[in-house]
This record gives C-alpha cells, sequence and structure tokens, in this order.
C-alpha cells in the first residue's frame, strides 16, 4: 500500500486475520483493495448514469479477481472510474467492492 500512499491515491483495504502454522502470531491476508484517484472520482461524480462494471476471474499472480468500475462521458467515451481486487466472487465480495 506503500505506493498508493506516497501516490496521493485514495484506497479502501480489507484484511483477513488468521493464525500461522504455530499458532502464535496474527498474519493479515489481503481480501480485498479498492481504489480511485482523484480525477476517477470527479469522471464518475459527473457521469454517474452510465456505469460497467467489469470482472476478471483471477489473472493475476496473487490469484484476486481484477474489477473495474468504467462511466461513459458526454463524448460517448470510457472513462475509468475506480479498480478493485477480491479474493471471491460472491456476493459479499462484490458487496464489499460496492
Amino acid at each position: 500500500m506503500e505506493m498508493l500512499d506516497n501516490q496521493g491515491i485514495d484506497y479502501q483495504v480489507k484484511w483477513a486475520q488468521s493464525r500461522n502454522n504455530s499458532g502464535d502470531d496474527d498474519i493479515r491476508k489481503l481480501e480485498g483493495l479498492f481504489w480511485s484517484t482523484d480525477w476517477m472520482k470527479k469522471q464518475w461524480a459527473c457521469y454517474h448514469w452510465v456505469q460497467l462494471y467489469d470482472n476478471t476471474y483471477k489473472t493475476n499472480n496473487k490469484g484476486l479477481a481484477f474489477f473495474q468500475v468504467v462511466a461513459l462521458n458526454h463524448l460517448g467515451m470510457a472513462v475509468s472510474c475506480g479498480f478493485g481486487l477480491i479474493n471471491n466472487e460472491r456476493q459479499e465480495g462484490f458487496d464489499w467492492l460496492m
């Protein structure tokens, strides 16, 4: 998350807590990440009436599904409004992203 912090990008993280094999230390595992830049948030506010939500199933080396929010602007062009990674494609995963 340091890279997002250094760029000044707003993001939300969902962590899962689990125990390691010895049972004495908690390990945080990434369950979800959603981010959007200031420009993307402005586009989302201006062109909120037509949106597309797309999900690509586990195409990265972490096995997470990639989620994208796209809107159509006044010229009919697609503009990205936000991105996310989620560890499942069940209702609760999408509820968290939204």
